[in-house]
């Protein structure tokens, strides 16, 4: 995490950038990390290198929860810490992610975060879901009893309403399925959309993963190894391998469902392939289901549809590239 360098380091990793990489005037550079990782100085050196978006993974302000989740910040240190930053000098957008479904949060808990996040001065926010990996040390936690279960799917759904009637209540733009940012346009979601849109992504630093191309590229996660590459000019690839052809059409259809629908005549005119008589099948269900509603050549999501979002996505595209793989042998 980026948390951990010092001021200098900051400094150099961003002039490093500057001297190597075609920046345009108006690019987005964030800088992520733990909001109470992050001091003055760090803030500094990150604002006077060019940083202008600060992503924090905030996950919830309930003191108790974010304790049981190992996070030893209290809400009032976080709320106070959140709010300087949001308004020092202005120089730059402040975006938090919270999450939904921890164990032992409540209906009244999210509405608490939600309202928490209005009334800051933070220019946006990402709501997502609690994902418990096997393995991991909140499942070994939940399955040693030491911690109730996460929120089901259902409870999960109606704390997914609960945000979206909440966030435009208090007037925010949605931006997609799950991100928001306030009417001063400071948030625009540039990486979030642009990444699941299928634009390049080259990874930088021992575990680093993203594509190029179609090429899907996975950098050594082991630090000594990856480094000793590096040291011997070598790149430190651990694998790479390329996408299905469609990846640029998977790309489009991934990064429109995140914002909710899809523009299916669109598809057919830019990509040169009937799209939508491919995938008229599937929606023919989902608009029955009440996950969809179509309009013309167009599909937007119902409020129940934003809550299968990632799984309705990768839906789409296996049943798109099933047609195409049929209809090009390839």
């Amino acid at each position: 995490t980026p948390g951990v360098l010092r001021p200098e380091q900051i400094r150099e990793l961003l002039q490093a950038l500057k001297d190597n990489a075609p920046i345009a005037p108006d690019c987005e550079i964030t800088f992520e990390t733990s909001i109470c990782d992050l001091d003055d100085d760090q803030i500094t050196a990150c604002l006077d290198g060019g940083v202008n978006r600060f992503s924090f993974g905030v996950q919830t302000f309930d003191t108790k929860i974010r304790r049981s989740m190992g996070r030893p910040d209290d809400k009032d240190t976080l709320r106070n810490r959140l709010n300087e930053i949001s308004t020092m000098q202005d120089r730059a957008t402040v975006v938090i992610d919270l999450i939904y479904g921890f164990p032992g949060q409540t209906a009244a808990h999210w509405q608490e975060d939600l309202e928490i996040a209005i009334a800051s001065s933070i220019h946006g926010l990402d709501t997502y879901s609690l994902k418990v990996f096997p393995g991991s040390l909140l499942d070994q936690a939940i399955q040693k009893g030491d911690l109730p279960k996460e929120a089901d799917r259902a409870t999960q759904a109606d704390m997914y309403v609960q945000a979206v009637q909440t966030l435009e209540k208090a007037g925010l733009r949605k931006l997609s399925v799950c991100h928001w940012g306030r009417f001063d346009m400071k948030e625009h979601s540039r990486y979030n959309r642009m990444s699941k849109s299928g634009a390049a992504c080259i990874p930088f630093g021992a575990g680093g993963g993203g594509n190029i191309d179609g090429m899907s590229v996975m950098l050594q996660g082991d630090v000594d190894k990856y480094e000793a590459m590096v040291e011997e000019g070598l790149k430190p690839i651990s694998f790479a391998s390329p996408v299905t052809p469609f990846h640029k059409l998977c790309g489009r259809v991934r990064g429109d469902m995140d914002r909710g629908f899809l523009s299916l005549g669109e598809l057919d005119a830019e990509f040169k392939l009937p799209v939508s008589e491919y995938l008229t099948p599937l929606f023919d269900v989902w608009e029955r289901r009440g996950l969809v509603n179509r309009a013309m050549d167009r599909i937007d999501l119902t409020l129940a549809g934003q809550v299968w979002n990632v799984e309705m996505t990768r839906s789409v595209i296996g049943f798109l590239q099933m047609q195409l793989n049929s209809k090009t042998g390839k």
